[in-house]
């Protein structure tokens, strides 16, 4: 496969040749890439690989030592008005949100509308609500971004680009902190933002689970380099060369592909939604089913002796009846019930804003429960420093740039 995929449609964004180091560190190689407006491309590549130093620099974020960059046949300004002007029509949604701390989620997304395109504050507000809620935040409007989760700033940073009208828009992993159920949601979001605008959409992904139904063209960058570039089905074809790179198959592609390996499906067309997988799977299956010899689902208590068990492992982590309330008055959690022994590996799973981080907050004594009680190795966590805490429960933040490591 080629590193350029065929293009009928006019670019609007043209990488030529691009170059770029970190001192010793070759990030990227040479890289040649031309998006088509209306076009929607997803770059994938494992950590490290150039995905984001590519986006940063399509917006001038990142500077290139050679090669050029094109916008509508242009080349990319170097600093000044020209620079500012064309970022306002070349939107970039970060990893890290990067919002506005200070201000209120309908500020953030008034702001650049107000500032930068001369709306008035009537507009510019009556636009920022209709973002917010198609981003499912409508609710949150008044509120200051710590007074979110992770997810729900990702989808506030989402509205505050789209409100600039923007050609193109550059998102940079936009749905790392998202939960499967709130990453759909916001890839609806982009599509539809495309068919009512004709937007240019450039993501940068790790995991590639949603991606194929929502994209025109995929981009495998690998060592810096553009290892793969064409539809969904051309690269999701090639599993060898993504399993060589570090790059996972969609599961769905996985299915397929296994599939046709047992000479059970085509091998030349591999399922790429969840939907196809379905079908491909029930198309097998159903000439064996039978009514007369149903599936029957058994829990975990049907293992003989499950009931009678008795875990003798000492509690490390006892929540009882605990609850937490911000000071707008939202309920964070209630009435929470758990008990954790040694050893045991808990997984904590809930839409974004569920209260996941709140509770991870309670564990480690970073906030204090406003009702019950949060013990850690026998230590009521409201009358125990964090600092005695932090040696029995240690923390990994969802954004690691929030830690301070000393050696």
């Amino acid at each position: 496969m080629s590193n350029q995929s065929e293009n009928s449609m006019a670019p609007i964004i043209e990488l030529r040749h691009v170059d770029k180091h970190f001192g010793d560190l070759h990030v990227l190689k040479d890289v040649s890439l031309s998006v088509g407006k209306g076009e929607v491309v997803v770059v994938i590549g494992p950590s490290g690989s150039g995905k984001s130093t590519l986006c940063r620099a399509i917006n001038r974020l990142e500077t290139i030592d050679s090669g050029e960059i094109l916008i509508e046949g242009k080349p990319l300004p170097q600093e000044g008005h020209e620079l500012a002007a064309m970022r306002a029509e070349l939107g970039m949604v970060f990893q890290s949100f990067n919002l506005f701390a200070h201000m209120s989620i309908l500020q953030n997304v008034t702001l650049g509308p107000v500032e930068v395109l001369g709306l008035s504050k009537a507009e510019a507000e009556q636009r920022a609500m209709e973002l917010l809620d198609r981003v499912g935040v409508a609710s949150q409007a008044n509120k200051v971004p710590a007074q979110l989760s992770g997810g729900q700033q990702q989808r506030v940073a989402i509205a505050r680009s789209l409100a600039m009208h923007p050609k193109a828009m550059l998102f940079d992993e936009p749905t790392s902190a998202l939960d499967p159920a709130s990453a759909r949601d916001v890839f609806e979001v982009l599509r539809r933002a495309k068919e009512l605008t004709g937007m240019t959409v450039i993501l940068i992904e790790q995991t590639v689970a949603l991606l194929a139904e929502y994209c025109d063209r995929v981009v495998v960058i690998d060592q810096g380099r553009i290892a793969l570039d064409g539809t969904p089905t051309d690269v999701f074809s090639h599993g060898e060369t993504l399993r060589a790179i570090g790059v996972d198959n969609p599961r769905t592609v996985r299915i397929s592909n296994s599939l046709a390996e047992a000479g059970l499906a085509p091998n030349d067309s591999p399922a790429l939604t969840l939907d196809g997988a379905e079908s491909l799977v029930a198309g097998i299956l159903a000439p064996g089913l039978s009514e007369s010899s149903p599936i029957v689902p058994r829990t975990l208590g049907d293992r003989p002796g499950a009931r009678n068990a008795v875990d003798e492992r000492p509690i490390i982590v006892d929540v009882a009846g605990a609850a937490y309330s911000y000071g707008t008055g939202q309920a964070g959690i209630e009435g929470i019930n758990l008990t954790v022994r040694a050893g045991e590996i808990l997984a904590v799973v809930g839409q974004n804003g569920a209260g996941k981080t709140t509770f991870t907050k309670l564990l480690n004594g970073l906030i204090k429960p406003s009702a019950g009680v949060v013990r850690i190795a026998g230590l009521d966590t409201r009358a125990t420093p964090v600092s005695v805490l932090a040696s029995h429960a240690a923390t990994l933040f969802q954004n690691p740039d929030r830690q301070l490591c000393r050696n």
